[in-house]
């Protein structure tokens, strides 16, 4: 089946304030006959309130999103693009789903931090009262620089999601990191797209749909077959985050190191952003950002 990538640039519409009802109900309707028809579509975000969306087939349910309102501008601009670039949020700046190929439910609360603040989500079902109460709890949590564990304010913020649903007891905790500048790209990877997608078959089969998106994937090949893999699994605006596997016969040899630092590149070359990110159990994924000479710029927790 062909597939398609479209993607319209920022400034691509002009038009009155007045009639943005219209075009927005007027573009949601083109996402969905795209959706019927298999074909991806998204628009890049330039950190303003601007419209964002894209589609997907998936079974008729609607996944468009936008940008969360005006009213959080006051936030610290990276930690803002990590959360939209992690989840969609519904017209309210609310969370609806993981950012990603056939992407689950989200959390029903995420927090990220750096020294410079903090900043929440909720899911879209969270009730209005809760909400206000989780706001008011982060609102007297001060920002940290402690990114390897989770913020004070995470006690008293599962206490109260817990009176209204059960919380998990295990929780998404882990670091955000950006990518230094320049890199130093490995020669022996290769990009990959869907008429490539064949090497993945043997070792991992799991990555050949990545390959027909249109995006950067890069693997390390042994003997013809790719033993080693970074692509985006995050659907980018102006951001993505590296997802990165290397089969378990073939760790330790440098492979994870060399396919996400290429595919960093060929995501920069396409004018996007490249994150990282790595929950704190994972010691192999931490020691990969290390010796890529990755930078730690945000702590998250997601609460289910």
């Amino acid at each position: 089946m062909a597939r398609y990538l479209i993607s319209f640039d920022d400034g691509a519409m002009t038009f009155p304030e007045e009639d943005l009802p219209a075009v927005g109900q007027a573009a949601h309707a083109v996402v969905r006959e795209a959706q019927d028809a298999g074909v991806w579509i998204f628009g890049p975000d330039s950190g303003r309130p601007d419209v964002f969306l894209y589609g997907s087939r998936g079974g008729g349910q609607d996944r468009s999103a936008m940008s969360p309102p005006s009213d959080r501008h006051s936030e610290p601009a990276l930690l803002a693009r990590i959360a939209r670039t992690l989840f969609t949020h519904d017209a309210a700046g609310n969370l609806v789903d993981v950012n990603e190929p056939g992407g689950p439910r989200a959390p029903r609360f995420y927090l990220a931090w750096n020294e410079h603040g903090v900043i929440w989500r909720v899911r879209h079902d969270v009730p209005p009262a809760l909400a206000d109460r989780l706001a008011a709890i982060v609102a007297a949590q001060p920002a940290s620089d402690d990114l390897e564990q989770p913020l004070a304010c995470a006690a008293p913020i599962c206490a109260a999601l817990a009176e209204h649903a059960p919380v998990a007891a295990d929780h998404d905790g882990g670091i955000e990191y950006m990518f230094p500048d320049p890199l130093d790209a490995r020669a022996r990877t290769v990009a990959l797209n869907a008429d490539g997608a064949g090497v993945l078959e043997r070792w991992l089969p799991q990555w050949q749909g990545y390959a027909t998106t249109g995006l950067p994937l890069v693997a390390v090949l042994v003997d013809g077959a790719a033993v080693s893999v970074c692509a985006c699994v995050r659907f980018p605006g102006d951001t993505t985050e590296a997802g990165v596997e290397t089969h378990q016969a073939f760790r330790g040899g440098g492979h994870a190191v060399a396919v996400t630092a290429a595919w960093a590149q060929a995501v920069r070359a396409r004018g996007i952003f490249p994150l990282y990110g790595t929950s704190w159990r994972n010691r192999a994924s931490q020691r990969v950002a290390a010796k890529l000479g990755l930078i730690r710029v945000a702590g998250s927790l997601s609460i289910v």
